[in-house]
């Protein structure tokens, strides 16, 4: 039998770690209506880090999260233009989502030239980067966690961990 665990623990302590199993789009948009119900109000952007091979899910959540802020505006992947912003939301306090698409760069210094500082010190800002190894060490603020994608054998599950 799956234990829960409290809600409480689901974006407060990185010392945490849930995995949850996704078999479908609607399970993919239950996740990213919890992880922003969960998120606080942080003196920071959110940042949410998404690891996983190519086609492992990480995109396909970006597009829930922004479906779940109200989001007008068609989300694609931003990977030949690296980063994409959207400025319209229906959320309280988050008014903006940068979406980071990290593959192309080469270190985390090439970041500065997206104005990742700027966009980081705005506490109405949700920051997902994908690929965020290829910009290891680089500023979190104080609202960051990572989720790994991971695609099962079969390919008609992805178990995401949560930390």
């Amino acid at each position: 039998m799956h234990k829960k665990t409290p809600r409480r623990c689901f974006f407060v302590y990185s010392i945490y770690m849930i995995e949850k199993k996704i078999s479908n789009l609607n399970q993919l948009e239950a996740l990213a209506k919890e992880c922003v119900s969960s998120m606080k109000k942080a003196p920071t952007a959110q940042l949410l880090f998404l690891k996983g091979d190519l086609g492992s899910g990480k995109t396909a959540f970006a597009k829930k999260i922004a479906h779940v802020l109200g989001i007008q505006e068609t989300v694609t992947s931003p990977t030949f233009v690296v980063m994409k912003e959207y400025q319209e939301t229906n959320h309280s306090w988050i008014q903006r989502l940068v979406h980071i698409d990290a593959y192309r760069l080469n270190n985390k210094s090439e970041l500065e030239y997206l104005k990742w500082d700027s966009y980081l010190r705005d506490p109405h800002t949700l920051i997902l980067v994908e690929w965020p190894e290829m910009v290891e060490g680089v500023d979190q603020g104080s609202a960051a966690r990572t989720l790994s994608f991971q695609l099962s054998e079969n390919q008609k599950e992805r178990a995401i961990q949560i930390t």
